[in-house]
Order: C-alpha cells, then sequence, then structure tokens
C-alpha cells in the first residue's frame, strides 16, 4: 500500500493523492489491486456551518475592520 500527496497551494489546502492499495479479498480468492486519483481540500472551522460560509476577502475584512472603528468612535463621542 503507497499514498502520495501533492499540495496544490502553499497553505496545504489543497492537494492531489495518488493511491495504491493491494488487498487479498477471500471472497475472490485472490488479490484486488485498487489504483486511483483523489483530489483532497482541508477546511479548518469551529462550527459545522462555517464549512458552507464563503470566505471573506482582504478587501472585505478591511471595510468591516473600518466599519467597526468608525462604530467604535460614534459610540466614544456619544458618551
Amino acid at each position: 500500500n503507497i499514498a502520495l500527496n501533492y499540495q496544490l497551494t502553499p497553505d496545504g489546502r489543497y492537494m492531489l493523492q495518488a493511491y495504491r492499495k493491494n488487498e487479498y479479498e477471500v471472497v475472490f480468492e485472490g488479490y484486488i489491486i485498487e489504483t486511483g486519483l483523489g483530489f483532497v481540500i482541508t477546511v479548518d472551522y469551529n462550527k459545522f456551518k462555517d464549512i458552507f460560509r464563503k470566505r471573506k476577502t482582504p478587501e472585505q475584512r478591511a471595510r468591516e475592520k473600518e466599519q467597526r472603528r468608525i462604530q467604535r468612535e460614534s459610540t466614544k463621542t456619544e458618551e
């Protein structure tokens, strides 16, 4: 049995996996050789629904950060 992984992105989020498995099957009274290629996506999440959310672009994150800063300043001036 052998498996080879090749990272498509530097962070390892997307990978290709080539594999070959040799297994003895009693039912067939012989070896079955399985060879294949797979595409692997690695996702970090805290909640299951986070898997299906779109990732924010750096511009969106910067806009949200700026909006939070403005909101904090406006609440300070109201006090």
